[in-house]
């Protein structure tokens, strides 16, 4: 999944400025590359960066259910990684108690609805 949300005026801003130095793209797999790898390689970016250019939880999660009752983004913990951008973590060892399940299959796991950032391109998951 692109960690980048083209949304997010931090990194509207980043790209001009990244477009304005290098204007020798060939096509778009080729701007894609060299603007990941270039704010990959800038490490002075950091993860605060990568956090404000990232999709939001609450942007991204359609619909969570688990052992058949609603959940939210509040199960889960939020990180930042510099390479992958905003990542949660449901069901965490970073909360007091955990969600236990006795059976397993679609109804009974983790089903998740997720967009992606794409108009139509919906993820679903089942665990």
């Amino acid at each position: 999944m692109n960690p980048f949300n083209s949304n997010k005026i931090e990194l509207q801003e980043y790209i001009k400025n990244f477009v304005s130095q290098s204007d020798n793209f060939t096509d778009f797999d080729s701007f894609s590359d060299s603007f990941k790898a270039s704010i990959y390689a800038n490490k002075s970016l950091g993860e605060d960066f990568m956090q404000k250019v990232g999709f939001d939880l609450n942007d991204t999660l359609l619909s969570c259910v688990y052992s058949n009752s609603e959940c939210d983004s509040s199960n889960f913990w939020e990180f930042t990684t510099y390479d992958r951008g905003n990542c949660w973590s449901f069901n965490s060892i970073h909360y007091n108690s955990t969600l236990i399940i006795n059976e397993s299959g679609q109804f009974f796991g983790l089903t998740l609805e997720l967009f992606t950032g794409f108009d139509g391109l919906l993820i679903h998951f089942y665990y």
